[in-house]
């Protein structure tokens, strides 16, 4: 028996779900198919790729797990167009596999959205300054918590849409997914039970939108540190913190 020293491992099967989960992203990144197509029905489906339904409804339903389609019953199958749904699962996972506590995701957050509302100071137009304007106006006039914890989310996504920047938006409103419901708690106690905390907070909001008409950088990015700040305090003030350490609230909205 001839020996040549090597070691040579055997060749591995690939499994048929796998490969049509490769056969589907590479179409994707192909550009073959974008975000919001709707996919073959799943009989065309099968019969184009050559595979079995039952393999065919493994691979859709582990790419509906990642985030990368949308089973819609009884419309169809589509291509995803939130690409921060690709983001939430490696990110639960980091948190539950490596003991990554709710605190590192929220400063992870800090650091992210001060670079965005940067960007957004630089890129903010018309439209979007009107969009922003609407927003403080109803925060002004909110009195109820959980409506306040609704426009403040729509006002901070705004932002993230206003810097223009799609891999960092993602991040964010993965991270917004995950930490949704404390985040939810905190705006609305604060909003709705400490009137001097409400004040305060329309006040950030006008004065960011202000620094932003300005296309003044280093204002907006100092004023957002300063409503993070803000949230820091209220957590050690409602006992917030705590439950978020121990993971307590943790959850994707």
């Amino acid at each position: 028996m001839y020996d040549s020293g090597w070691q040579i491992d055997p060749i591995e099967k690939i499994d048929l779900a796998d490969q049509i989960i490769s056969k589907i992203t590479t179409m994707l990144f192909e550009g073959k198919i974008k975000p919001g197509d709707k996919l073959p029905s799943e009989r065309e489906w099968s019969e184009q790729l050559g595979v079995s339904r039952t393999s065919l409804r493994l691979a859709l339903k582990a790419l509906e797990v990642l985030g990368v389609i949308d089973i819609q019953p009884g419309s169809g199958v589509y291509i995803s167009r939130d690409n921060s749904r690709l983001l939430i699962n490696p990110l639960k996972f980091m948190r539950n596999i490596y003991e990554i506590d709710a605190i590192e995701l929220w400063e992870t957050r800090r650091t992210i959205e001060v670079a965005l509302t940067g960007l957004a100071a630089q890129k903010a137009d018309e439209e979007d300054i009107r969009i922003l304007d609407g927003y403080v106006e109803q925060i002004k006039e909110c009195t109820c918590g959980s409506d306040f914890s609704d426009l403040d989310a729509k006002f901070h996504k705004a932002i993230f849409r206003i810097a223009r920047n799609r891999p960092m938006e993602a991040v964010m409103l993965s991270i917004d997914r995950i930490l949704h419901r404390e985040r939810y708690e905190l705006t609305g106690v604060i909003r709705s039970e400490v009137p001097a905390l409400r004040d305060q907070s329309w006040r950030f909001h006008y004065e960011l939108v202000e620094a932003l008409k300005e296309n003044d950088v280093v204002l907006a990015q100092e004023k957002m540190l300063e409503h993070i700040d803000q949230i820091e305090n209220a957590w050690r003030a409602t006992g917030t913190q705590q439950r978020l350490c121990t993971g307590g609230a943790l959850s994707e909205r």
